[in-house]
């Protein structure tokens, strides 16, 4: 665990709160108050993230403890999220503190029940200039079932995702030009602690804003994580007659992102997002199987198309497919995704 990171975003968050300033603003509490709430229900096709490989293994053999999953791949999951604007509570101007909740509840896979928590600051410097600081928890994902080390038993595998994130964005004309970066460590349960990582990152965030409602965003991310395993002098070990081997998740990783949007009417708009994203492991112990030389490639497409049924109501329809690929045993790490999203929110 990294609980001084934790200590760290939350004392600067209450420092900015509470020190006091002889200047007040003189927007009322209404201006200042938002509070967004909102329930996606989204249908995906493959929540498990099944490779043709594994289907056919779960087929076979659906007894078997590492396919502990429904026989069938898709799943209805209820995303409800609760958005507050906390600046009344700042004494500073121009000054926003915000709390962002999210939960991912599934109708059938009750195991990959979820949340994130969220909480951030955001404060002008300057008229054009910006600053953005957050801390986002994402406690206890399951990850499905793994065999440990030590033992080569299957057991759950669960990781705790600390994010720290800054962003400083800056307008220039009918430009906004970003500098973002960001630290996360990974904690999984005792059982898998040699995937423990620190994931280092960096990137530009530019959006253009063209005429006739064309809003553009294009970024760009480099992401390095470090496992606790890389310097694991193990070798591999047969227990029960199964080989168990190393198991480090160290990467580099470049990510590419294009997403326009288009205001077509006052109270219809879309949205078209593609991602791309390769994902190179950086082990050099050999004897990884699965990781030794590998290079994943992921493609995510997005399309979301908004419809305002008043100034406080907004709906959403939306798709997203992801297609990844690898260069080793592909048969194993290739997937496919789809999922549709129907949405609503509601502004106060």
């Amino acid at each position: 665990m990294r609980p001084y990171h934790t200590f760290l975003v939350l004392l600067l968050l209450v420092y900015f709160v509470h020190f006091p300033c002889p200047v007040q603003s003189q927007e009322s509490t209404q201006d200042k108050v938002k509070v967004q709430v909102g329930l996606d229900l989204i249908y995906d096709d493959n929540v498990w993230q099944y490779s043709d490989s594994d289907i056919n293994s779960f087929k076979a053999n659906p007894n078997d403890p590492f396919f502990e999953k429904t026989a069938d791949l898709y799943d209805f999951i209820w995303e409800p999220y609760l958005y507050l604007n906390l600046r009344p509570l700042s004494r500073i101007p121009s000054t926003r503190v915000f709390l962002d909740l999210t939960g991912d509840f599934y109708t059938r896979s009750r195991s990959l029940n979820s949340g994130t928590y969220r909480i951030g600051l955001e404060q002008d410097v300057g008229d054009k200039t910006r600053a953005l600081i957050t801390y986002t928890l994402t406690p206890r994902i399951f990850d499905g079932i793994s065999r440990e080390r030590r033992g080569g038993t299957s057991v759950g595998e669960t990781v705790t995702t600390h994010t720290m994130r800054f962003l400083i964005q800056r307008e220039i004309g009918d430009l906004d030009l970003g500098l973002t970066g960001h630290y996360k460590f990974r904690n999984y349960n005792d059982a898998f602690n040699e995937q423990d990582s620190d994931i280092y990152g960096i990137g530009l965030i530019t959006r253009i804003y063209s005429p006739h409602g064309l809003k553009t965003k294009l970024e760009y991310q480099f992401e390095q994580g470090l496992a606790v395993g890389r310097n694991s002098r193990e070798e591999c070990v047969i227990i029960n007659s199964i080989n168990i081997c190393p198991n480090d998740l160290s990467y580099l990783s470049n990510q590419f992102i294009i997403g326009p949007e288009i205001q077509l009417s006052p109270i219809l708009s879309i949205s078209l997002d593609y991602e791309l994203k390769f994902k190179e492991f950086t082990t050099a112990l050999t004897n990884d199987p699965n990781h030794y030389g590998r290079k994943d490639t992921r493609h995510t497409v997005g399309l979301n198309v908004y419809y305002e049924i008043s100034e406080a109501i907004e709906t959403k329809l939306g798709f997203e497919r992801v297609m990844r690929r690898t260069s080793k045993s592909s048969e194993f790490y290739a997937y496919d995704e789809n999922a549709v999203t129907v949405g609503i929110s509601y502004l106060f």
